[in-house]
């Protein structure tokens, strides 16, 4: 689920009285669902890592204007997940801009 729906599932869970009592994870990291973890309210959320993939497309693209084969027809970037435990360096790596 993406963070819009999270905040829907937290004002839920909070207004039947049982926000905290299931782990909720969701993707995107706005700014509200950072908030929502620093206050014990959501478990993580999801950043698609938007700076490995395009590092990755550029590397692909290099190697192909270089005249290489790029054998692989899928390339995965792993997902950075956003916890309490990471939560102040993931805010400090992206000054700002998530």
């Amino acid at each position: 689920m993406n963070d819009g729906m999270a905040t829907g599932v937290r004002q839920v869970m909070r207004d039947n009285g049982v926000l905290g009592t299931i782990p909720i994870y969701s993707n995107d990291c706005e700014e509200n669902t950072l908030q929502a973890i620093e206050a014990g309210e959501q478990s993580g959320s999801f950043d698609m890592n938007a700076e490995a993939q395009c590092t990755a497309a550029l590397d692909a693209m290099a190697n192909l204007i270089a005249g290489e084969k790029i054998e692989e027809k899928e390339i995965y970037v792993d997902p950075l997940l956003v916890t309490k435990d990471n939560l102040e360096e993931y805010r400090a790596s992206h000054s700002d801009n998530y």
